[in-house]
């Protein structure tokens, strides 16, 4: 499970705060917070860029995400 909180833009980047939450209900949790920018392209593409900082024991130690939108 993913939430996230958008902030006011700035220009063409949007400052975001994303809460990671994987599961298997037995004797894994990973918890994580991920500051990120989704920077805006046109009306069609957006590029987001985002650190997980692990917050638990499990979980990846140190990850970078990328992530690619296009809108049609």
């Amino acid at each position: 499970a993913s939430g996230a909180v958008m902030f006011n833009q700035y220009g063409q980047f949007t400052p975001v705060l994303e809460a990671i939450l994987e599961a298997d209900f037995k004797d894994y949790l990973a918890f994580s917070l991920a500051p990120e920018a989704i920077y805006t392209f046109g009306k069609d593409f957006d590029v987001k860029l985002g650190v997980p900082f692990r917050l638990t024991s499990d979980g990846q130690k140190y990850a970078v995400d990328l992530e690619l939108t296009y809108r049609f």
